[in-house]
């Protein structure tokens, strides 16, 4: 695991300051700043193009972009190994190796981790279904089971920090719903400092869960504040184009 090099109190997980993220000369996000504090969930949403999957992708380094970002007090660079400081990516789509067995997707999660404590059984006690689907494809699973199956399989190294885009795409509400319990619960049930970045189109699915959220167009914040001080009407009301 990643370890700090100042004795400085931290009081954020991750800060992020005027972030901006660039394909070639096209610029998808915007001088984005946020905090996440230890123990938060904090959603971003926006409608689809909005530039959610693009800061992700910035903070976990696989984007081009400039500003300023820290984790755990100690600043990254493009060059940073994100997974090895403790930072782990879902993106979207899943990406699971569907050929593999669910077994064998989850061990690929702790590769290049040194000293590596098992995190199975816990994960399976929060995502049971994976317990009685251990020795079956992936790609057999339903789309519920795929999702927790790749949660399940980024949390294998025991990150400090974790990022999830659109968890519930293409999912019904039923098992969207599931999954973000668990992802809930994954805060609920952590024995180390950990936080969620979470983005998403659903409002509100994103304020069940979450401690904070900003609402994201056309690449910037054009609202932030805490989840309990603003209503899925409020929000949709004032920012057509997301799905309530």
């Amino acid at each position: 695991m990643y370890k700090t090099q100042t004795n400085e109190k931290v009081d954020n997980l991750l800060d992020v300051t005027e972030l901006s993220v660039f394909y070639g000369k096209l610029q998808a996000v915007k001088n984005v700043s946020f905090q996440l504090p230890k123990g938060e969930v904090y959603a971003v949403v926006g409608a689809n193009g909005a530039g959610k999957t693009s800061l992700i992708r910035g903070i976990y380094g696989i984007a081009q972009y400039t500003g300023s970002l820290k984790f755990n007090n100690v600043s990254f660079t493009p060059k940073t190994n994100r997974f090895k400081a403790g930072i782990a990516h879902v993106p979207q789509g899943r990406a699971i190796f569907g050929d593999l067995t669910v077994k064998e997707n989850l061990s690929i999660g702790v590769l290049g981790i040194k000293n590596k404590t098992s995190q199975l059984e816990y994960l399976l006690n929060l995502f049971p279904i994976l317990e009685t689907r251990l020795n079956k494809q992936a790609g057999m699973l339903s789309g519920g089971e795929q999702q927790m199956l790749a949660i399940a399989r980024a949390m294998m190294s025991k990150p400090s920090l974790l990022l999830l885009d659109e968890p519930g795409m293409g999912l019904s509400p039923k098992l969207r719903m599931e999954v973000y319990e668990s992802i809930k619960k994954l805060l609920d049930h952590a024995d180390h400092d950990m936080g969620i970045l979470l983005c998403d189109q659903e409002i509100g699915y994103a304020l069940r869960i979450a401690d904070q959220l900003s609402v994201m167009q056309k690449g910037q914040f054009i609202w932030t504040g805490d989840t309990g001080s603003v209503t899925i009407e409020e929000l949709s009301a004032k920012y057509m184009g997301l799905k309530a």
